[in-house]
């Protein structure tokens, strides 16, 4: 009975960015609204619809706090000020095409937070909306300059139990996370330039050279009706990923590392990769993809190059308050 006490003595703000998000959101809140822990305040930030979704929040949740906002701004800047509206000390977030079905959810999260004060944030075991079978994120990993979630679309029967496993992980996936609201606060909150996606691995790694943990917990259990935030563009999430992903390693890794794994790209993706499609025959598919990557990354160090002067002031200023060196984001994986 003492980890309950804990958690009915806690306060915890949810925050849902939505946009066109009538098809899903209802979801959420009802489930949201079954959670056992009670002690909580719950915003909707709507990023100016075109749909139906402002009108089913106020119908249907009269207890949720809605932001309208007149102008798209994005889930990274809508994320902040919807956080700003309250002062919880904890925050979770979630993405509004995500629902739960465990009604002990939040007071899972409270306990395992309050249980180590170490953790700055919490990644959630993320499946598939559509096929429950499906795996998408168990906490972001990374190698070199490539950065996505541990187990993307992979079955949960083919990974032999490792989704169940508690650790240390690179980052968290934003569309269900959990973060401590003084330490979110401390490390500048999400980056609005990065728009969507990858502002949350850059939050999670500045939460990391922070001396805080970022930890995947497996009983937060959540399901994701993905890739409703950017609409079927699949050219434009594409880039934006990979642009992302290397705005993240540009700001947050190891100087050395980064011009490392930037020559490690340039050579892979801007050279042998354009030389290798003269020599692929019949495979139209392939070629196309291999050249949008190449462009794409190519688009990528022109945009790293334009924003220079911002990455690296964002580097020496958190460089004052950070108390674990940069290569440590290194050995996290």
């Amino acid at each position: 009975m003492t980890h309950k006490a804990k958690g009915e003595n806690s306060d915890i703000d949810i925050v849902v960015p939505t946009y066109n998000g009538s098809g899903h959101i209802s979801m959420l809140l009802d489930s949201i609204e079954k959670q056992t822990y009670r002690n909580f305040n719950c915003f909707v930030i709507d990023d100016f619809s075109k749909d139906n979704t402002v009108a089913i929040v106020k119908e249907k949740y009269p207890w949720v706090h809605l932001i309208e906002l007149t102008q798209n701004n994005g889930p990274a800047k809508n994320r902040n000020i919807a956080s700003g509206s309250g002062q919880s000390p904890y925050l979770v977030i979630f993405d509004d095409d995500t629902y739960l079905r465990d009604c002990d959810w939040l007071k899972k999260a409270i306990w395992k937070m309050e249980d180590n004060p170490n953790i700055g944030q919490l990644a959630a075991m993320i499946i598939s909306g559509h096929d429950e079978n499906l795996l998408l994120d168990c906490g972001i990993s990374g190698s070199g300059y490539v950065f996505g979630g541990l187990f993307h679309k992979q079955s949960i029967d083919a990974v032999g139990g490792e989704h169940l496993v508690s650790r240390l992980a690179l980052g968290a996936c934003s569309a269900a996370t959990v973060l401590r609201r003084d330490v979110f606060e401390k490390a500048g909150r999400f980056d609005s330039k990065y728009f969507y996606p990858a502002e949350d691995l850059d939050l999670s790694l500045r939460i990391h050279l922070l001396g805080y943990d970022v930890i995947y917990e497996p009983s937060l259990i959540t399901y994701h009706f993905e890739s409703q935030a950017m609409g079927k563009n699949h050219q434009h999430k594409n880039y934006m990923h990979r642009r992302n992903c290397l705005l993240a390693l540009a700001e947050n890794y190891p100087l050395k590392h980064v011009i490392l794994s930037l020559i490690i790209l340039f050579s892979n993706k801007v050279i042998i990769s354009p030389i290798s499609l003269r020599f692929r025959k019949n495979r139209r598919w392939g070629k196309e993809f291999l050249k949008q990557e190449s462009l794409d990354y190519i688009k990528s160090v022109i945009f790293l190059l334009r924003n220079f002067g911002e990455i690296y002031r964002k580097r020496k200023n958190f460089d004052r308050i950070r108390t674990r060196p940069r290569r440590y984001l290194l050995k996290i994986n």
